[in-house]
């Protein structure tokens, strides 16, 4: 089987072993990995040339990128509730222009803050996953690029309409009915 990444072909093989119950896994792997080396040919001294692993690793990989991923959504929740508060601070008694353009500035500052905070998590989780040997990722410029820039369109796009609104209401009127 050939995998393929979202960007391009990735030349790999993988092969999928089952064993007979769980508790022979660990003897099982070890039997594949004698002869996968005996196959490539590799000296006591080299590393593999493969990468092994199963499926209760996927599981436990999955469960410590789902905490990170809670981590990162509840501090951003925490950061768009107070730009927010700050916002509307602000916007009471500030002319309807003044509104739109400040919640507009917002929604592009936070996308592109966003979408960098995004860039920097995933690149910074990279070599943490490819050492766990479960699955290899791979950095691709381009994807970054397309994700950044979904971010910024996608925070653009979503920021218009609260911020055409949000100029056209009383502020005062505004923090009476919310």
């Amino acid at each position: 089987m050939r995998e393929m990444s979202v960007l391009g072909p990735e030349n790999r093989l993988m092969m999928t072993f089952l064993a007979k119950d769980v508790d022979s896994l660990p003897l099982a792997m070890e039997e594949i990995r004698v002869l996968l080396r005996e196959n490539h040919r590799l000296k006591d001294a080299a590393e593999d040339d493969f990468r092994m692993f199963d499926a209760g690793s996927i599981v436990s990989s999955a469960q410590s990128i789902a905490i990170i991923l809670t981590v990162l959504l509840t501090s951003v929740a925490t950061i768009v509730l107070i730009v927010s508060g700050i916002g509307i601070m602000k916007a009471v008694g500030a002319q309807k222009s003044s509104i739109l353009f400040q919640f507009l500035l917002e929604a592009v500052l936070l996308s592109v803050i966003g979408g960098g905070i995004g860039i920097g998590v995933g690149e910074s989780i990279i070599p943490f996953l490819n050492r766990s040997e479960n699955f290899t990722v791979i950095s691709s410029p381009i994807a970054i690029l397309i994700a950044f820039s979904f971010s910024v369109s996608v925070g653009i796009f979503f920021g218009f309409y609260p911020a055409l609104k949000a100029s056209r209401l009383d502020p005062v009127d505004a923090l009476r009915s919310e």
